[in-house]
């Protein structure tokens, strides 16, 4: 569950401690949903509403939200993500992008963290 109270914190820059964020993260992990059900719930969601009116949405109240987020975790990635020779990517392709960039993000700050400390 810190797993998931971390990458609220780095992702989306909202406290992983107030106690909306800590009720919904216990609640939905109560629930037996676990680390990857919440990234995906993420990179679902802000690929659908980055830069719509949607946008305000994306934090863990209404992402994490018991009345949501089951339905949030079975979407489909939006589509077409990616287009190949005509047919469209169901979306592994892009959930792969996005994990490579994650890590790229993550190697990239322990970088600058390694470089403050030393």
């Amino acid at each position: 569950m810190n797993e998931v109270t971390n990458r609220v914190s780095e992702q989306d820059k909202f406290k992983p401690t107030t106690d909306i964020t800590q009720q919904k993260i216990r609640a939905r992990w109560g629930e037996n949903w676990r680390l990857d059900d919440f990234k995906y719930v993420h990179r679902v969601k802000a690929a659908e509403w980055t830069g719509t009116e949607m946008e305000h949405n994306l934090n863990p109240g209404t992402l994490y939200a018991k009345k949501y987020f089951e339905k949030y975790r079975r979407q489909r990635p939006p589509q077409p993500l990616v287009a190949n020779k005509g047919n469209i990517d169901t979306g592994e392709a892009w959930m792969e992008a996005h994990r490579k960039q994650e890590e790229a993000e993550c190697r990239a700050k322990q970088i600058e963290h390694d470089s403050k400390t030393s």
